[in-house]
């Protein structure tokens, strides 16, 4: 949460997102680990888990994730920061929170990288030439936020 904050104040990702874009990016930091295990995906699939078999060993913990996340939602009133949401807002908002959470497994990591890169070669780097492309930046900085998370010193 504190690396995609500083991203986003100091790096000026901020002021390209919409306000729902922004909340569903915070969110989604805080709940990017939310019930982990501390087992892999890999591990998961490989023990047939009972979360491998619930998610059919596709981005088992980041499907997890999702659904934990959603789930306390529905099954809490008293602690919904959705239900104020219009239906349309919820539905944009769930749908870039799990874009958004499925980007973090490292699987997907080289083709996101290489996508990413052919991205930033055909726009360049003015923040004018990526609008409309706030999901895919967002979803990079977090992946980048995630990973390297034990790199970073602990005053941060």
């Amino acid at each position: 949460l504190q690396a995609v904050h500083c991203c986003l104040k100091t790096g000026g990702l901020s002021k390209m997102l919409k306000p729902l874009e922004r909340f569903a990016f915070l969110i989604s930091a805080i709940v990017h680990d939310l019930g982990h295990d501390a087992m892999s995906n890999n591990f998961h699939k490989n023990s047939v888990s009972e979360r491998s078999l619930l998610y059919n060993d596709q981005s088992t913990q980041e499907m997890f994730h999702c659904a934990t996340f959603f789930a306390a939602m529905v099954q809490n009133p008293e602690i919904n920061i959705l239900k104020n949401l219009s239906v349309e807002e919820f539905r944009d908002f769930r749908a870039l929170v799990i874009r958004l959470l499925l980007q973090t497994d490292m699987s997907s990591h080289f083709s996101a990288l290489k996508d990413f890169k052919a991205l930033q070669a055909a726009l360049g780097t003015e923040a004018e030439k990526w609008e409309g492309h706030g999901a895919c930046l967002m979803a990079m900085v977090l992946h980048a936020c995630d990973i390297s998370a034990q790199a970073r010193p602990r005053s941060l």
